[in-house]
């Protein structure tokens, strides 16, 4: 287990994954974290602040952190304002001098040097006669926190062996060894997760290390993506852990007590950890080919139709779920974040707006969704682009998306299907009457499309599309998605059926009746506010959970926000 995690630290960066959990195996350890690290602000030096046990004495002490990603190299100690060497210089003349707080003035201040690799030996003399040089003792003392000092105090706190159970001890083994097999990766992690959180907890503190092992778990499979040039695995257990880290916690993260309080915290940096992910993932994976005519179509490895369609929608979702991660962050902290945040903010929803346009642009097959269920994927991109400024665009994707539907609904058409087995979706169309009424059996797509398109005012648009589907499949149930008394219980893990069909949703009507209907299911279904997700302004949250359970967003998710009141 040591190797295994010394070699995750030692990959770790510095800034966003090692500064990320460092605070917390700290907690673990007895320290109370007094500052973490944030962006665009001076730190002098100081990644990390707090208050703990002297390493030899056990005496209150207080510790300053400097952190450095891998091996402390004669660069990393010496190169710049970005040198280890420089940041102990800005502690010692500056941080210690000005900014250790009132009630810790008294205390003996300990400057780490935390990096997660090991000192490089034609450097350990220089850093030894550093320390030995601005060493007082019982005012200013130093500690050295390698990969191996780490590895042996997350062992003995967050992942204590007496806490961290064999049968979870392996699992998260084995899903740290396959990160570039993403489904074996995935059901590992599964079982590491549920392993740790579906369990009585007896007090808040054992749920509370359970919350941080998966934590580190998922920071774990992100870095072994790193190595592997492979972030599937990353996004895909990273959401994981927080759904059921969210389902596991919620009860408990909102009461008025310090231990609540130290969950929910928990809780976001599980958030962050998925949008971490995300980010990467983009960036690696999406990113490289936009602008390019079929680029990222081209860059999937298979030739066949239906792993490209599979790939370009899971792809399309992930940009749009970040997306409106952002957007709601942004709104979030509207009132409370410096200028600068607000701006860089507003950057990051711009680009991903941009790449999202460019993705749908670049790639044919976005505009011909296979599964009927890629209303999911859809439904999220348009909720995204439109709060993005982008409805125009929107309108005219969604248009397209129609012609090509009105044209291959026929029995030897390649038209949305409700199938959702690959074994089935290979064979697609079978080019019989009876498939093709058994696969357009029900569609959520053509709805979906029908209130968007009532929601932009489009009417010629709304018009074609019901009356192509009403000539060409009759028999096909039209329905929507709303959520149901069960729907807290099941939303998050996925293990159950849940919600109610609204159906047959009424088609018929002007713009204006529509919006009515729609409105007043809306108003009559109290299920929807009584989920924890949207009484905690999380409701991105939920796209997650429907993006990963297959489950189709519920009306109220545009109903607000996108419906112009009838003239």
């Amino acid at each position: 287990m040591k190797a295994v995690l010394r070699q995750y630290m030692a990959s770790l960066k510095e800034r966003d994954e090692l500064d990320k959990i460092l605070p917390d195996i700290l907690s673990e350890r007895g320290h109370n974290i007094l500052s973490r690290p944030t962006r665009g602000f001076g730190q002098y030096g100081a990644d990390v602040t707090s208050v703990g046990p002297h390493p030899e004495t056990g005496d209150s002490c207080y510790f300053v952190w400097s952190i450095k990603s891998g091996d402390l190299t004669r660069r990393e100690w010496d190169t710049g304002d970005q040198g280890l060497r420089t940041s102990l210089n800005q502690i010692r003349d500056v941080h210690l001098v000005k900014h250790v707080p009132k009630d810790c003035e008294a205390k003996v201040k300990v400057v780490a040097l935390c990096f997660g690799g090991e000192i490089r030996e034609n450097i350990r003399d220089t850093v030894d006669g550093y320390i030995k040089d601005n060493t007082i003792l019982g005012q200013r003392e130093y500690v050295v926190w390698n990969g191996d000092a780490i590895s042996d105090m997350t062992l003995s706190g967050i992942m204590n062996e007496s806490v961290f159970e064999d049968e979870a001890r392996r699992q998260f083994r084995k899903a740290a060894a396959f990160v570039d097999e993403p489904d074996v990766c995935e059901r590992h992690f599964y079982r590491f997760a549920t392993g740790l959180l579906d369990k009585p907890f007896k007090t808040q503190a054992e749920r509370l290390r359970a919350l941080r092992q998966v934590y580190l778990g998922v920071f774990a499979v992100i870095a072994g993506g790193r190595d592997a040039e492979n972030y599937e695995a990353a996004v895909r257990c990273s959401e994981l852990a927080l759904l059921i880290a969210w389902d596991t916690a919620k009860a408990h993260a909102y009461k008025p007590s310090k231990a609540s309080k130290t969950i929910r915290e928990t809780l976001h940096r599980l958030i962050e950890a998925h949008l971490l992910s995300l980010d990467i993932y983009i960036e690696e994976h999406v990113r490289p080919y936009l602008g390019v005519d079929e680029g990222l179509a081209s860059s999937i490895p298979s030739s066949n139709a239906v792993d490209i369609n599979l790939a370009l929608f899971r792809a399309l979702g992930r940009v749009a779920s970040l997306g409106y991660w952002s957007q709601a962050i942004k709104y979030l902290h509207q009132n409370n974040s410096k200028p600068e945040v607000q701006a860089a903010l507003e950057g990051s929803i711009k680009q991903l707006a941009d790449d999202l346009s460019k993705l749908i642009e670049d790639n044919a097959a976005l505009r011909e969704p296979l599964r009927d269920d890629h209303a999911i994927e859809i439904m999220a991109t348009c909720l995204f682009l439109v709060q993005a400024g982008k409805a125009q665009f929107v309108l005219e994707w969604l248009q397209q998306i129609v012609e090509v539907l009105l044209f291959t609904l026929h029995p030897n058409g390649r038209h949305p299907t409700i199938d959702r087995e690959y074994s089935d979706l290979a064979q697609h169309p079978k080019g019989t009457e009876e498939d093709f009424k058994r696969t357009t059996a029900a569609s959520v797509l053509i709805p979906t499309l029908i209130v968007w398109f009532a929601a932009l005012r489009d009417g010629a648009s709304l018009a074609k599309l019901r009356d192509g589907a009403q000539r060409q499949i009759p028999h096909c149930a039209l329905q929507l998605w709303v959520p149901n008394s069960n729907s807290e219980t099941h939303l998050y893990r996925g293990d159950a059926m849940h919600g109610l069909a609204w159906s047959p949703f009424d088609v018929s009507g002007t713009i204006d009746e529509i919006i009515i209907r729609v409105e007043a299911e809306i108003k009559g279904n109290a299920d929807y506010q009584a989920l924890s997700v949207i009484q905690h302004h999380l409701e991105p949250l939920m796209v997650t959970a429907c993006l990963r359970h297959r489950i189709p967003l519920p009306p109220q998710f545009y109903a607000n926000n996108y419906f112009d009141p009838p003239d």
